[in-house]
């Protein structure tokens, strides 16, 4: 995972979602790309939430993610979000306990990940990227594998028990590096990396015809509302 700058190609937006209603009420019009079924456009697996009333971005609430130890992906099966090998989430998300905190969660992204629409979500199979709180490391797997070292983030907001959006972009380098994987948060006025883009020439599953998106909390609850996937 050598540094190597690169830009990611242009990409517009499949999918947003509010995270406000199990099921959209009657009179409320959902036009694409907002992702009209909330909850039921996502397969959860044993993932441990519930739509919060109390906090949230967009009214009426947020997800709220509480998975204990253990790490359940959260994939999205909206149509149009199921095949992106190039593509980026980008999540508003708020944790329980803040940066340093030794009871501080890890959140995840996932990407190009394989798991069968319908089917339990398995974060082992595809790409992962893991931020640690407690200890402000990032953690890159592939297949359930951790790529290269640990890293240490060099750039992040300043309370994670606020309301941070952050985001996520992968692509195959034009130029022949294989996988770049970028990391950043928004500041207030521009997008800023937390860690050097990563790359994996490895590339995997670049050319599958299915390549799902997603993200999760381990360990303390986190917060996340208004969950945008965009493709190239």
């Amino acid at each position: 995972m050598d540094k190597i700058i690169r830009r990611p190609p242009k990409m517009k937006l499949v999918g947003i979602e509010r995270w406000s209603y199990l099921e959209p009420p009657k009179f409320k019009r959902i036009f694409p790309p907002e992702i009209p079924g909330a909850t039921s456009d996502w397969d959860f697996g044993s993932n441990v939430w519930q739509l919060d009333t109390s906090i949230y971005i967009s009214a009426p609430s947020s997800l709220k993610l509480s998975n204990g130890a253990v790490t359940y992906a959260l994939l999205c099966k909206y149509s149009g979000t199921i095949n992106i090998p190039q593509g980026r989430i980008v999540s508003y998300l708020k944790s329980s306990y803040n940066w340093g905190n030794t009871s501080a969660p890890y959140i995840a992204f996932f990407f190009r990940n394989q798991t069968a629409i319908g089917s339990t979500p398995d974060w082992t199979k595809g790409y992962a990227i893991k931020i640690q709180l407690s200890s402000s490391l990032v953690y890159l797997y592939r297949d359930g594998s951790q790529l290269g070292s640990t890293i240490s983030i060099t750039n992040k907001p300043s309370d994670a028990t606020q309301w941070n959006q952050y985001r996520v972009t992968w692509w195959t380098d034009p130029e022949g590096a294989g996988l770049m994987i970028r990391l950043e948060y928004w500041d207030g006025s521009e997008w800023v990396k937390m860690i050097n883009d990563l790359n994996d020439p490895h590339n995997k599953y670049a050319t599958s015809s299915i390549n799902r998106v997603g993200l999760t909390a381990i360990s303390s609850p986190v917060w996340v509302d208004d969950t945008e996937i965009w493709s190239a």
